[in-house]
């Protein structure tokens, strides 16, 4: 179903503010999506797509870093 911005507040310890604008940051980048139900919102991650891009990246400069240690 997905998590609330109370929810994730308290998970990551972050202000209500900051959760909302890294959701509004996530949502741009079609990382997350939101499912609302009535006076509420739902956040939850979009596998694919955007996503699959973010995790190749992660995987190159990973690569690179430990290139970088090797070499």
């Amino acid at each position: 179903m997905g998590m609330r911005v109370g929810e994730i507040t308290e998970k990551t310890h972050l202000s209500r503010p900051a959760v909302s604008h890294h959701l509004r940051v996530l949502l741009d980048a079609e990382v997350i999506g939101v499912t609302p139900e009535g006076t509420k919102n739902f956040y939850w991650l979009k596998l694919g797509g955007a996503w699959s891009e973010l995790v190749a990246m992660i995987n190159h400069i990973e690569e690179l870093r430990k290139e970088c240690e090797e070499g």
